[in-house]
């Protein structure tokens, strides 16, 4: 019983985050603000950035570049396109 229960939640759960999950699509050349992790306190901005978008991996991670040329690879729910 507890274990139906478990999977109706679960169903349930998973519905909710498809009906209001937005994922982000980036494509090369966007550029994108990445999540700072971790704050050091509470009154740092919450994004650093702007980075370019250099391509997606096979896995769906980003690789981004900064202005000085250092890649890093991010996870698409860390990033937000960065607005002008």
């Amino acid at each position: 019983m507890g274990a139906k229960r478990l999977n109706e939640a679960k169903v349930r759960e998973k519905r909710y985050y498809d009906k209001h999950a937005h994922p982000a699509s980036f494509k090369p050349g966007d550029q994108v603000l990445a999540l700072r992790e971790p704050k050091r306190h509470k009154f740092e901005g919450h994004y650093i950035g702007p980075y370019t978008v250099l391509e997606l991996t096979e896995k769906g991670d980003v690789i981004i570049v900064d202005s000085s040329g250092v890649r890093f690879i991010k996870h698409p729910n860390k990033l937000k396109i960065f607005h002008v």
